[in-house]
């Protein structure tokens, strides 16, 4: 329930028994990391060990076409794309504001109360977390 909510409803997790012998792959990724897919992707089908899943949680205005190929080709790769902000973006640019010259103070630390993520962002931690419950397999492996 908490990784709906935390989606704002855009992702619902499934309850599944996980597969003996499977390992997951679990990939959080972006935008700006669409360049190594292809990469990505190789290293995953070199492994030698199988039964073996590529899970892939994507965010950012565009999906990647690249693994939107693959997945379609290989069904060993699940891949899903939401369109939304990477938290970490937004983190910045909080505190690029709050070191302006007109709101800079030395004696004020950067603290949550100061930022509060838009509701269409999402930390690493979630994708990763929306990644492993998509996952089916017995063994996760987080890489990123």
């Amino acid at each position: 329930a908490a990784l709906s909510v935390l989606t704002a409803g855009r992702f619902s997790p499934r309850r599944c028994r996980p597969e003996p012998g499977l390992i997951s792959v679990c990939v959080p990724t972006s935008a700006k990391r669409h360049v190594f897919h292809p990469l990505l992707y190789d290293n995953f089908r070199r492994q030698a060990y199988e039964p073996k899943e590529l899970v892939v949680v994507d965010t950012g205005q565009v999906p990647s076409s690249f693994l939107l190929d693959v997945a379609r080709q290989d069904k060993r790769v699940i891949y899903r794309h939401f369109p939304v902000q990477d938290a970490k973006h937004d983190r910045r640019q909080a505190l690029l504001q709050m070191m302006q010259p007109k709101s800079f103070n030395r004696s004020r630390s950067f603290t949550t109360e100061l930022y509060e993520p838009p509701p269409d962002s999402w930390s690493l931690g979630l994708k990763r977390n929306i990644a492993a419950s998509l996952a089916a397999g017995e063994v996760i492996a987080h890489f990123d």
